[in-house]
């Protein structure tokens, strides 16, 4: 289940679009009924083997959108009904410097940059949490490993640079992603996602 980054579940558990005035609109009980109802309706059509994740904001990030506050509400109801995991991201298209993939992460600092929500999520629930968001040491990964109760960490941009970075960080080159940030990859192109150091390399 996708709701990140403004995308349509997303927009409903956001006051700054979510404007109805209807049962699934105006208070977080209402705002996230509709992540109840999908989930318990895609539940019923896997079964209680398969895996059924979630992705959601830990905020928007803009004036008037959820809160951290929201997102721990539909965190704990969707953890109580059985949801197996879940991946705090955050960020929106029109969240600043906020935005769910964020430039310039060339520091150990400027990393993980949603850690923070998902650790404390992660002393809340009983089930896997991950954290996604400017992810590029395994030095971080780590330390965060060993300091919370995250139990999983997503990669995106770095793997379109390097499909085989885990496997190099595993064969004992710990350097640092070579992902720069810059977000060229989101920009279109025919085919898909493509890193542009691979394309300036002719890959």
């Amino acid at each position: 289940m996708h709701d990140a980054h403004s995308y349509l579940l997303s927009q409903f558990l956001s006051p700054y679009y979510n404007r109805r005035d209807d049962n699934y609109g105006g208070s977080i009980e209402n705002r996230a009924r509709i992540f109840i109802e999908v989930y318990d309706q895609i539940r019923k059509q896997v079964g209680d083997d398969y895996p059924v994740l979630i992705k959601i904001n830990a905020e928007d990030f803009i004036e008037g959108g959820a809160t951290f506050d929201d997102c721990r509400t539909v965190c704990h109801q969707l953890a109580q009904r059985g949801i197996d995991a879940i991946e705090i991201s955050g960020g929106t298209g029109a969240s600043g410097v906020e935005i769910p993939a964020r430039v310039k992460i060339n520091s150990a600092e400027k990393e993980a940059y949603h850690a923070h929500y998902a650790a404390q999520l992660a002393e809340e629930l009983d089930i896997p949490i991950i954290t996604v968001g400017g992810l590029r040491s395994p030095e971080v990964i780590e330390h965060l490993l060993e300091t919370s109760n995250i139990a999983l960490f997503s990669l995106s941009r770095p793997l379109l640079t390097e499909p085989d970075l885990p496997k190099r960080w595993q064969s004992g080159d710990r350097q640092r992603a070579k992902c720069v940030s810059c977000n060229g990859c989101l920009q279109y192109r025919p085919g898909g996602n493509v890193c542009i150091l691979n394309l300036k390399k002719g890959n």
